[in-house]
């Protein structure tokens, strides 16, 4: 009787600390960053538009008063990030590779001038610096799936 008690007590430890140990997968990333103007000075009220290059699908965030932005759940891919405001020259940040779990980071500065000029970044660059979380996550094919190597080959 003694010993049924135990693992009665053992085994409601065990399902107490479970959710503990999970830790979820995630199948999305996420955009962020702060939309500033030319005296490094934080634009708020602009517009950001997340547009997938892949499926043309757009997401659409406002900047706080501190003009930051987060555009969170989206597909790994390649997507192009258009940012306006009043009085400044329209941005468009081209090549923005957001990848699974991973938050990417892209820092817009305009520049003055009318709403209908247009200033394009051609790429944002290879890898963007994570410095919202120190998780580490990388997007892999189906090819390196297939060519991974297991133990019961």
């Amino acid at each position: 009787m003694k010993h049924l008690r135990i693992g009665f007590v053992a085994l409601l430890l065990l399902l107490a600390a479970s959710p503990l140990c999970i830790k979820a997968q995630t199948t999305a990333g996420s955009l962020a960053g702060t939309v500033t103007d030319p005296s490094g000075a934080s634009v708020a009220g602009a517009t950001v538009v997340v547009r997938s290059n892949a499926t043309g699908q757009e997401f659409t965030a406002q900047t706080t008063d501190s003009g930051t932005y987060k555009v969170p759940a989206l597909a790994s891919g390649m997507y192009t990030v258009t940012v306006t405001a009043p009085n400044f020259k329209q941005a468009i940040v081209q090549k923005v590779k957001v990848d699974v779990g991973s938050p990417s980071t892209i820092d817009v500065a305009l520049e003055v001038g009318a709403v209908n000029e247009t200033v394009t970044v051609a790429a944002a660059g290879g890898e963007l610096l994570n410095t919202q979380t120190a998780t580490v996550g990388s997007t892999i094919t189906g090819r390196q799936i297939i060519e991974q190597p297991q133990s019961s080959r």
